[in-house]
């Protein structure tokens, strides 16, 4: 009887009333009231005999208000628990009265932070409802998809908070998700993304649960696809598409030119679709033709980079040559292109059109550099001169900037040429940074002054910062990481927070100039994949950013990217030796999980190791970087971009520590990171006992070799011919042998003085020289040597 109620359990919540009890919901039993401490469980069952029980034994929900009111969603009702008597307070659904709960079928009970003592409810016909528990008052929101022919493909099942947007509710059915405003009462549809291949969910989505975690992401089970991620945030990017009446060809969607004029509209050159001009708000379009009322050879209506003057004129690069379009006056003036007349473009490729602060117009294209003057309404064309170096570097021109102080800067495929006004010269400047590649660097495709008025350029290798030094031009590199094509840069636009939104040959990245990091975008941050044009951009008035490319428009607004900045946890996930997974258990390297361990000990032929870690950041988990050092080896930190795996070879014996650093995807780094201890034992034969060991017994051996080195000569010595053959090897002297002999007879020092008529000194000095000769200390070892000679 103590026992839980049921063994389906489908919620639990904690009664901070009383601490150590919990509250368990089970479809089969009702509601119990476990008691942590004893294991004993109180029963709250259905008795319809019995006013003040549950409505249902299939209990689906227990929730704890910020108030400690106890609420109960079941089967059949929701209710109210009433401590003092141990009752339920029944709210069941009255047709008759429409400030009654919707539907007695419960899912999900839900209260908001921002709205303390406000009780939402989930049930089971397409209902969410607002409860006042003060007022006693039900407020219905029916969702906006109720009229499908299932009548529970909206069921209610989970309600959670949206992250960073205190009025919204996420709201989980059994067809999708939904975004709920609290106060306006409005629904929006969560179109959900695979995490991995960036596919767009079906229509029928059952959702399973919803959690948000602390970095503001948030997580979707959906029955059948598995676990999603989706970031609640307003639309950040928009595609705008088709807004052509030709379909004929793909190639009407490419769009090559844009620029507003006052009134807010966009012009576009959308290729051989023509010109248009685009209202972003109604979506509408109208097509102007800008080619001659009699279409001669040259094609004036396919048309590609555009630039709007200060006098409202529109200068547009078509097929055919250059155009002057009014569009107030709708009249035109064309400039067909000729190899042969200086005077005119001489190639139709146009790579930028920019009017500077005096009216005129430069045009740069593959074959030279174009200057419309307006004063005397003439071209001037400047092109390189391998023997004037004050012509351009390079004919083939890019972009065109004017800084702020009216500096004409020329970017072209090989350097950077600032012009000079009086001497109707160029300067040349080219960026040769270190272990870069000059031709692709000194490649220009863009300029860009910012808001500080520092110039950036942008490179077919990536973004560099102009800065003026001693020596001259400074350039400093930034690459966005991840693929080479991200670094081919074609436009680049800045925002009001330091950024700079660039679009490649590899994608949209936003480069924040304050962090010096790049964030990349693609289709799991809602930009479609387009393939991006060069030099199709625009900052409208607004501070909106558009992007032109294959599939048409691209606008994003940039005050409502958010940051990421969570410093992402991390951890270590698995560790191979020689590319084999190693196993926990006492016998094994590995003690425990490599989540825990602290130290791992190896011996000296497991030192091929891989190590495998996370950055616990989920917004881009693929955009996530890492950096390792291994102490005991490494001096510097070792750079990984986005691989979260490193493998150590070859490891000698010794301690080390091995110390990870990752990011979340914008750049955000955890500094302190994780590390693990490795120790690579040594070999027995490199280990200092066996070292000792090896040492001693050479002493050893050593100590027997010299102490039977006499006994060895003495048993070669057994005769006098043998002892005169001992003395000539080593050059013993008539007299040394005559001492000798009295040495071997035992007599003294005084004794060989009287006997052979010598001093006493020179007894001793043929003694001395007799023990070094024969490699001996004293007389005892001296008879040793000779002990098997019979002396007479």
């Amino acid at each position: 009887p103590d026992s839980l109620t049921g063994n389906l359990i489908n919620s639990l919540c904690k009664w901070s009333a009383r601490p150590g009890f919990l509250w368990v919901a089970t479809a089969d039993g009702g509601l119990g009231l476990f008691d942590t401490k004893t294991g004993k469980c109180r029963s709250f069952r259905s008795d319809p005999s019995r006013p003040g029980t549950l409505g249902s034994n299939n209990v689906r929900m227990v929730l704890e208000d910020s108030r400690q009111r106890i609420w109960v969603g079941t089967a059949d009702g929701f209710h109210r628990f009433l401590p003092e008597s141990e009752r339920f307070e029944v709210f069941r659904h009255d047709p008759q009265n429409a400030n009654s709960i919707g539907d007695n079928s419960v899912f999900e009970i839900f209260e908001s932070k921002s709205q303390p003592g406000i009780i939402w409810v989930g049930t089971d016909r397409s209902y969410l409802q607002r409860f006042d528990p003060q007022r006693n008052s039900w407020q219905r929101f029916r969702l906006p998809a109720a009229a499908l022919p299932d009548p529970y493909s909206n069921r209610v099942y989970f309600i959670n908070e949206c992250p960073d947007n205190p009025e919204m509710l996420l709201v989980g059915t059994h067809q999708g998700l939904y975004m709920f405003h609290m106060r306006r009462g409005s629904w929006q549809r969560v179109v959900l993304q695979d995490q991995f291949n960036g596919e767009g969910n079906p229509r029928d989505e059952f959702i399973g649960g919803i959690f948000h975690d602390r970095s503001g992401g948030c997580w979707v089970s959906v029955y059948g696809r598995g676990l999603l991620k989706f970031k609640p945030q307003p639309t950040l990017f928009r595609q705008h598409v088709n807004f052509t009446s030709r379909e004929d060809s793909q190639e009407q969607f490419r769009i090559h030119g844009l620029a507003e004029d006052p009134g807010g509209g966009i012009w576009v050159g959308a290729g051989p679709a023509g010109l248009y001009r685009y209202d972003p708000g109604s979506g509408a379009a109208e097509r102007f033709s800008l080619g001659p009322a009699n279409p001669g050879p040259a094609d004036f209506d396919t048309v590609g980079l555009l630039c709007l003057t200060r006098e409202g004129e529109l200068w547009a690069a078509t097929a055919g040559g250059l155009v002057r379009f009014d569009p107030r006056t709708v009249r035109k003036e064309l400039f067909p292109a000729r190899d042969d007349d200086p005077a005119t473009l001489g190639f139709t490729r146009v790579a930028s059109i920019r009017e500077d602060s005096r009216g005129d117009v430069w045009i740069g294209s593959d074959f030279c550099l174009l200057r419309w003057q307006r004063q005397t309404r003439t071209f001037k064309r400047y092109r390189h001169d391998a023997n004037d170096p004050g012509s351009l570097s390079n004919s083939h021109v890019n972009p065109i900037l004017e800084d702020r102080a009216g500096n004409i800067w020329i970017g072209t495929e090989s350097g950077l040429n600032l012009y000079d006004r009086g001497r109707d010269k160029f300067t040349r400047y080219f960026l040769d940074p270190p272990d870069l590649d000059k031709e692709t660097q000194n490649y220009v495709m863009m300029l860009h002054q910012d808001a500080q008025g520092r110039l950036w350029v942008g490179t077919s290798n990536g973004l560099n910062l102009m800065t003026a030094a001693s020596t001259g031009m400074h350039f400093e590199h930034y690459s966005a990481p991840g693929s080479t094509l991200r670094n081919f840069i074609l436009g680049i636009i800045e925002d009001d927070a330091e950024n700079l939104w660039i679009s490649s040959s590899g994608g949209l990245s936003r480069f924040s100039m304050q962090t010096r990091t790049f964030t990349e975008f693609d289709s799991r941050d809602g930009v479609s994949p387009i393939q991006f044009i060069y030099d199709s951009r625009l900052r409208r008035q607004n501070g909106e950013i558009f992007f032109g490319g294959s599939l048409g428009l691209l606008s994003i607004k940039p005050w409502l990217s958010r940051p990421n900045r969570y410093v992402p946890p991390l951890a270590f996930t698995d560790i191979r030796i020689h590319n084999r997974p190693v196993a926990i258990a006492p016998a094994s390297p590995l003690k425990k999980s490599i989540i825990l361990a602290e130290d791992i000990v190896l011996p000296h032929n497991q030192n091929n190791l891989t190590f495998s870690f996370t950055a616990l950041s989920y917004i881009r988990p693929d955009m996530n970087q890492f950096a390792y050092r291994l102490d005991g080896r490494d001096s510097a930190w070792n750079d990984l971009g986005f691989e979260h795996t490193v493998t150590l070879d070859n490891l000698k014996p010794g301690r080390y520590r091995l110390r990870v650093r990752g990011s979340n995807n914008e750049g955000v780094w955890n500094q302190k990171g994780i590390s693990l201890g490795l120790l690579i034992r040594a070999p027995f034969w490199q280990t200092w006992w066996f070292r000792g060991l090896l040492t001693l017994a050479a002493i050893v051996l050593f100590i027997y070799w010299y102490r039977t080195r006499i006994q060895r000569l003495a048993a070669r010595i057994k005769t006098e011919a043998a002892m005169d053959h001992y003395f000539n090897k080593y050059r013993i002297s008539t007299r040394e042998k005559e001492i000798i002999q009295y040495l071997l007879k035992g007599k003294s020092n005084k004794e060989i003085e009287d006997a052979l008529f010598i001093s006493i000194g020179t007894v001793k000095n043929h003694i001395y020289r007799i023990f070094q000769k024969l490699g001996v200390k004293n007389r005892g070892q001296l008879s040793a040597l000779f002990k098997n000679l019979q002396i007479k």
